[in-house]
């Protein structure tokens, strides 16, 4: 037979009912002490959650997430990358100047979101450009997998020194003033890439496969950098030689390699009267 007893409340609890109810006290402390001792820790442990959730310094639990970096060598100026793309601009350059002028001075923080015409979007990235490259080496260690607006960080050197050093130095010449030309060259002409010209194919038909290409009728604007630029995008690219007066050689690594390469140049408009013309060297 089950015995009940009432309790202050009003309710009828029976004796395995009672039993549960003294562990449960037994587990939280006891009484209004125990109570305010499992208030506090749980407060404690909500704020230890809330400081793991923010910003912080790299450990090894999000070294899993960072991606292998590029190898670029040491300048002035930082890529960052794995940036939350929620940001908004304003609030991302001012948490970047905070977070990086502790390593020494900073010139500028770019932070771009597409270039307006159709291009690549580059939300997620920034560039920070230093006075020194001693201060961008220290930064680079230091911040390299810091946790930002909770995401691990991406920071490398730049690959191309900023125009803003490269004015400053003395080194913004003709060389730079071509590769950007080639950029935009590139982006205008997208589409082109994946094109081949009635000429071509019926050239590639009747040509041996071979990891050199070459490119004939070049116009005279036309440089190695520039085919470099377009060229660098395919896997296995090695190197342009300028052979001679409108015409250049491609080497890639092997016949697979260069077949794409052809396949998705031939016939890419270069101005707007003269088309890249590539066959098997």
């Amino acid at each position: 037979m089950v015995r009940y007893k009432k309790i202050p409340n009003g309710l009828t609890l029976n004796n395995q009912s009672n039993t549960k109810i003294r562990e449960a006290r037994g587990r939280s402390g006891g009484g209004k002490g125990g109570g305010d001792r499992g208030r506090r820790e749980e407060g404690k442990k909500r704020g230890r959650r809330r400081k793991s959730a923010q910003q912080g310094p790299y450990d090894a639990m999000t070294d899993s997430k960072i991606k292998p970096q590029p190898n670029f060598p040491p300048n002035q100026t930082l890529y960052l990358s794995n940036i939350d793309w929620a940001v908004k601009k304003p609030q991302l350059k001012r948490s970047l100047l905070s977070l990086f002028s502790r390593h020494g001075k900073v010139l500028d923080v770019i932070c771009l979101r597409g270039n307006g015409s159709g291009g690549k979007c580059l939300r997620g990235q920034a560039w920070v450009i230093f006075d020194s490259q001693a201060a961008a080496t220290q930064a680079l260690t230091a911040e390299r997998g810091f946790v930002f607006f909770g995401r691990p960080l991406m920071v490398n050197y730049s690959a191309e020194t900023s125009d803003r050093i490269a004015k400053r130095n003395g080194t913004y010449g003709q060389k730079t003033k071509e590769k950007r030309a080639a950029k935009r060259m590139m982006e205008e002409t997208e589409e082109g890439c994946a094109k081949k010209s009635k000429t071509a194919e019926s050239n590639q038909g009747s040509d041996t496969p071979s990891p050199i290409l070459l490119a004939k009728d070049l116009p005279d604007e036309v440089t190695s950098v520039m085919l470099e630029m377009l060229f660098r995008q395919y896997g296995g690219y090695k190197e342009v030689k300028m052979v001679d007066k409108g015409t250049a050689t491609i080497e890639f690594g092997n016949e697979t390699e260069a077949t794409t390469a052809l396949k998705g140049l031939n016939g890419f408009k270069l101005t707007t009267s003269a088309t890249l013309d590539l066959t098997y060297g």
